[in-house]
């Protein structure tokens, strides 16, 4: 299935705490 990441909030300004999501989850992490 295809999955994706939405981050929103003042962590999603943190590129290295995008970085870990997108390995642990293995999808894409888009930014709003």
């Amino acid at each position: 299935p295809n999955s994706r990441i939405i981050a929103t909030g003042g962590a999603s300004a943190n590129k290295a705490i995008l970085q870990v999501l997108s390995d642990v989850f293995n999808a894409p992490v888009y930014t709003l």
